[in-house]
């Protein structure tokens, strides 16, 4: 079986969990399926290590698009992902629907954020932080406009993601979500009565190894965050608001921030943290490899407005690292049972995330129960798991009986 990946970016492992994810999966496909996969990508990276595959083709121009369609031919590819929609911008979809009806190959959608996302992003506090940290005066121009005209922007917006998904349902062979909550919602954006093709594989856990129970009685008082520095989804200047209630406990003088990652936004987070005189925090670059934060860490901060699965929650109760987010996107119901493997809070309450995050530093043993517990609960989101839960998906695709509406 030949699987093709297509993405809008190179798979570097170190860049963020969709190609942590792509990179993940497509080993297990390799080594323990004996698959071969294959890769077609839009931009490259020159400074970081990539995933190997079977080959690869980078897509730049109209003239590469027909180089795709020959790789796909060459390479004899039975299932395509596509990680994104790129077909607006790069024509990829018409190339995508021509191979599958000439060569009977299968098109599958991976969709690794929350069907609502798209409109999430869109609010008034978004527009105003591009009208702010705009890097150009076009930038803050438009978004002005779109201040000034919100309603109407939204409700387009609204139109175009329902045509949006409704267009990738049909011309699918299936739809594949992070999370069985995440159905519903798809659904009624795409405005579709059955869900036949609708389904929900989760993020693999990213270590092959696993922390034991003396590491954890042995952790430092750290308390850890790794995203991308990115103000829209991330939402880390919350994370350093919520720090500067954490130090005005004399209690806690001996704890510390440690925040591992990398974007366009780290000068403005470094200077916001100076602005509000934050002692006890420490930006630490990337890419890098987590592993070594994750395994020293007590806490883990989430502050998202929105996820698809969370990799990053994964991999901190994977690590024996309890895991702390608001309760802004459905699955974060997959991965913690609040109290148990970790704390969900109000959405958007930097009141009550500082008020539980300040009980969780000063309650060790109840710490250490829910790091205890996380490890056990993240076990079934094994690659093995998650790899076979595809495996099935490719055999029901391939069949002679998969044909759905």
């Amino acid at each position: 079986m030949n699987i093709l990946f297509l993405t809008d970016q190179d798979i570097a492992p170190l860049r963020g969990g969709v190609k942590r994810g792509t990179h993940i999966i497509s080993r297990a496909f390799m080594d323990k399926y004996n698959l071969k996969c294959y890769l077609a990508y839009v931009e490259g990276f020159t400074t970081c290590q990539t995933s190997v595959f079977n080959d690869k083709i980078q897509i730049t121009d109209h003239d590469t698009l027909v180089q795709l369609e020959e790789f796909i031919v060459k390479h004899e590819i039975d299932i395509i992902i596509l990680q994104k929609m790129l077909h607006k911008k790069y024509r990829i979809l018409p190339v995508l629907e021509t191979i599958a009806k000439r060569r009977f190959c299968k098109l599958l959608f991976a969709l690794h954020f929350s069907p609502e996302h798209s409109m999430i992003v869109l609010s008034i506090e978004n527009i105003v932080n591009n009208i702010k940290y705009g890097k150009s005066l076009t930038m803050k121009a438009a978004n002005l406009c779109k201040l000034a005209a919100y309603p109407v922007y939204k409700s387009i917006k609204y139109y175009q993601l329902r045509h949006y998904y409704k267009e990738i349902y049909d011309k699918f062979d299936r739809v594949v979500l992070l999370s069985k909550r995440f159905i519903p919602i798809y659904a009624r954006y795409a405005r579709i009565a059955k869900c036949n093709k609708l389904v929900a594989i989760g993020n693999p856990v990213s270590f092959e190894e696993q922390i034991s129970q003396n590491e954890i009685a042995e952790k430092k008082q750290e308390v850890l965050i790794v995203s991308r520095f990115e103000e829209k989804q991330k939402k880390l200047l919350r994370a350093l608001k919520i720090w500067h209630k954490i130090e005005r406990d004399k209690e806690l003088s001996d704890w510390k921030l440690v925040i591992v990652g990398f974007g366009s936004w780290e000068d403005r987070y470094k200077k916001y943290a100076a602005k509000l005189q934050l002692k006890n925090v420490s930006f630490e670059g990337g890419p890098k490899d987590p592993l070594p934060y994750y395994k020293r860490a007590s806490i883990f901060m989430m502050t998202s407005a929105h996820e698809g699965l969370g990799m990053v929650l994964l991999e901190s109760q994977q690590m024996g690292v309890v895991p702390m987010a608001f309760d802004s996107f459905a699955s974060l119901h997959d991965v913690i049972e609040d109290g148990y493997n970790g704390l969900i809070i109000p959405n958007a309450d930097l009141d009550a995330y500082a008020e539980r995050l300040i009980w969780l530093m000063k309650n060790k043993n109840k710490r250490e129960e829910m790091a205890r517990n996380a490890v056990e609960s993240c076990r079934r989101n094994s690659s093995e798991n998650i790899v076979g839960q595809w495996i099935d998906l490719f055999h029901t695709v391939l069949s002679k009986d998969s044909l759905v509406k």
